[in-house]
């Protein structure tokens, strides 16, 4: 028979508004430590005052943290 393996992801959701909050910061340092493939969305950038660009630096500062 066929053997199926599922991995499993973390889908991780960024609000493009509000940008990394501390309760993100402390999710992703759990995720960076338990090592899983992480997706990350910035959602809602399409709302008035949404600063993706913004959001997707403080994203890459997490990374720089570790």
């Amino acid at each position: 028979g066929m053997l199926k393996y599922y991995q499993p992801i973390i889908l991780f959701m960024i609000d493009g508004s509000e940008g990394v909050t501390a309760t993100d910061r402390a999710l992703m340092k759990h995720i960076m430590d338990i090592h899983l493939p992480t997706i990350i969305v910035i959602n809602k950038i399409d709302r008035p005052g949404a600063r993706p660009h913004w959001v997707m630096d403080q994203v890459f500062d997490l990374f720089d943290e570790r």
